[in-house]
């Protein structure tokens, strides 16, 4: 399970172009980066993926690693003007490639090429899931609200673009794949 570190306040961005191993100014053009950080010794101690949005910063990182992750980036804030929070509303799981790959070839739907393989719906680039069983699609470039797509009854841990961007294959609180037409918003299938 992955949860969205919040990270606020007008020193967000040079706060953490000191502390990870990002360019910070890349994130407006990528929409989303990996990330790591590390000890003064170079050890790494934290690894995830950052995410801007109008107000805040995001770093998906593992729930389990949360508390520790707010804990030693207090430490290092001294006078910057950045606040930390654990925003639980944002969760994620992470399933292992080799089964994604099946299900979405047995329902005859583009498998990703490679590990980082990400793709776009047009400017749609990042997406997040609530507990409300809701899908959000933001935009890439204003990072406004694109489409709400409705997951069910129970909450969506994780959604994706499928590589040729005209499918969202989101993941349910009991393991099951439902895929969404990205133009539409509807329910297109179930795999489990």
């Amino acid at each position: 399970m992955y949860v969205s570190l919040r990270i606020t306040g007008e020193d967000r961005h040079s706060f953490l172009q000191g502390q990870l191993t990002q360019n910070i100014d890349r994130l407006s053009d990528a929409g989303t980066l990996p990330t790591a950080w590390c000890s003064p010794k170079g050890r790494v101690l934290l690894t995830g993926r950052l995410v801007g949005d109008a107000d805040c910063i995001r770093l998906w990182i593992p729930a389990a690693s949360v508390e520790s992750a707010i804990r030693r980036l207090t430490m290092y804030r001294l006078r910057a003007k950045v606040d930390f929070e654990a925003d639980e509303a944002f969760g994620a799981r992470a399933f292992p490639a080799a089964a994604v790959t099946e299900l979405l070839v047995t329902a005859g739907l583009p498998a990703p090429t490679g590990p980082l393989d990400t793709a776009r719906a047009g400017d749609i680039a990042l997406v997040s899931t609530g507990d409300d069983g809701t899908i959000r699609l933001w935009n890439a470039t204003t990072y406004g609200l694109q489409q709400t797509i409705t997951f069910g009854d129970e909450k969506a841990y994780q959604a994706v673009f499928d590589p040729s961007g005209e499918y969202l294959i989101a993941c349910g609180q009991a393991n099951d794949i439902r895929v969404f037409s990205v133009e539409s918003g509807k329910r297109i299938r179930s795999l489990l």
